[in-house]
């Protein structure tokens, strides 16, 4: 090949390598933070319709399983350590709530039996709400009030 075709080919790889570098070897970004009008807009109150859900291990053995399926209904909320939450339930039947989550905590997640009415948790070590309606009829109505959504981040 000659040179003046050899410093054409160099230039065009040069350039094809230029254009397409951008989109190949774009590092992953991750938006964490958010702004405090974000954050101050996001405390508002969120409300879940949980339908029952029955003995999970009833289930298990009903269709001869090895395990069982997680009960937790997530509600993408975030409870800070120590943070209390207001949570109305509506209707006549308890359900359970838990905040942790069961790999990341010593101890399991706290589990919380909440009436109808007005339930006030917390927890000290803080993490992820979960909801279980372990009944096997009847759907319970739950609002969560001052809540924070949990981080999204996108990669």
């Amino acid at each position: 090949m000659s040179k003046k075709k050899t410093s054409r080919v160099l230039v065009a790889g040069v350039c094809l390598a230029t254009l397409l570098t951008p989109y190949g070897l774009e590092v992953p970004k991750v938006y964490a933070e958010m702004t405090i009008e974000d954050k101050e807009k996001q405390q508002e109150e969120r409300v879940y319709q949980l339908l029952p859900k029955g003995n999970v291990e009833e289930m298990r053995e009903l269709h001869q399983r090895r395990m069982s399926f997680s009960p937790y209904e997530p509600t993408g909320i975030y409870v800070k350590p120590g943070e209390e939450v207001v949570i109305q339930v509506e209707g006549t039947q308890q359900i359970k709530a838990y905040i942790g989550t069961y790999s990341y905590e010593k101890e399991e997640p706290k589990q919380f039996n909440l009436n109808p009415g007005e339930n006030k948790i917390s927890s000290s070590n803080g993490g992820l709400l979960y909801f279980y309606n372990y009944h096997n009829t009847g759907e319970v109505v739950a609002k969560v009030k001052k809540v924070v959504q949990q981080t999204l981040y996108l990669f």
